[in-house]
């Protein structure tokens, strides 16, 4: 019996070493689940919008994690090639756009890392074709 109990408590030991990161956040709304979240963020705000290629969702998350973390994270997740020079050469932001490799034609990802004076602010975009998106906007 008291090897049982040590088997056990071994097996959830094993099971939860390692488990530091808490599971990303949920983007309600969004339409490919492999858009890249950075945990231990939190959605803070969620706003729709319309472009001339299709209609997009905009997820703002925060983190106290450092901006130089939450930058090096993503500069690692992202296709090489799709930074985004937007002309600001601001050292506190860095931002992405690129389309997954699931994407059709004209949809496309944005992604830009900010500091703020709390740590991180982490905008997200998804773009897709018009009426792809469950529920619109």
């Amino acid at each position: 019996m008291r090897a049982y109990g040590l088997s056990l408590l071994a097996a959830v030991v094993a099971l939860t070493t390692g488990c530091d990161s808490p599971a990303p956040p949920k983007l309600t709304g969004a339409v490919y689940a492999t858009l890249p979240v950075y945990s231990p963020a939190k959605v803070s705000e969620r706003s729709g919008f319309e472009t001339e290629s299709g209609e997009g969702l905009l997820w703002t998350l925060t983190t106290s994690d450092p901006f130089e973390k939450v930058r090096d994270h993503y500069a690692k997740r992202v296709p090489a090639g799709s930074e985004y020079d937007d002309g600001a050469n601001d050292p506190n932001r860095k931002t992405w756009e690129y389309k997954l490799p699931e994407m059709a034609e004209g949809e496309r990802v944005q992604l830009t890392v900010k500091r703020v004076a709390s740590g991180t602010e982490i905008a997200l975009s998804e773009v897709v074709k018009p009426g792809k998106r469950p529920g619109g906007l």
